[in-house]
């Protein structure tokens, strides 16, 4: 019996084993940081990511470090903000809601920061690098501005170029009205002339 009870131990402590190195394997592949804290707010996980992108460093990356350090560390100039114990336990309504809110890290990264519960009390930080998704944004504003200045400056020059027109529609019935007189005649062409440019312009 007790080389059976050790046998089927020995089997079950490999399994777990095995599924400590695939969830570990898992956790490493992600291109966002993932900290788990336990009920008593002390880091229990983490994995590559979240190192680099809360630039934190190898010191404080090991078990029983506690939250409060890494909001500490991250409340020093030029590092993206945590929220504080204070703002996790006073911050919402429903304790079991995750929280998302967005930093800055002085390097000009965005961050995605997001705290989701878990039901022995502790709580997992998921941190996505949001940059590009920021740049991409940033480019279609841009864009859209541009269209925007573009459609009202073709709207306007539109509009003026049909004034012009009306004007030398105007000057050429004035002109087959005043043959005779020459210095009318001239100052006709002049203001023709430069309606002309205006529409060419325009």
């Amino acid at each position: 019996l007790l080389n059976l009870a050790w046998s089927k131990s020995y089997k079950i402590e490999a399994e777990q084993r095995a599924l400590a190195l695939r969830l570990r394997t898992s956790l490493d592949s992600l291109s966002q940081g993932v900290g788990v804290f336990g009920p008593d707010r002390k880091l229990a996980s983490w994995n590559a990511c979240f190192q680099v992108l809360l630039d934190l460093p190898k010191a404080m990356l090991r078990p029983s470090t506690t939250y409060a350090a890494f909001v500490e560390h991250s409340a020093e100039p030029g590092r993206p903000a945590l929220e504080t114990e204070d703002q996790i336990r006073h911050g919402i309504r429903n304790p079991r809601e995750a929280v998302t809110y967005e930093r800055e890290r002085a390097d000009g990264h965005h961050l995605e920061i997001r705290r989701t519960p878990m039901p022995d009390g502790g709580f997992v930080l998921t941190i996505s690098d949001m940059t590009k998704r920021a740049q991409a944004e940033g480019v279609l504003r841009e864009a859209q501005k541009m269209q925007a200045i573009g459609q009202l400056t073709g709207g306007i020059a539109h509009d003026f170029n049909n004034l012009l027109q009306v004007i030398l529609g105007n000057l050429e019935f004035v002109r087959a009205k005043l043959e005779g007189d020459a210095k009318l005649q001239q100052r006709i062409e002049r203001a023709a002339w430069a309606a002309q440019r205006g529409a060419t312009l325009t």
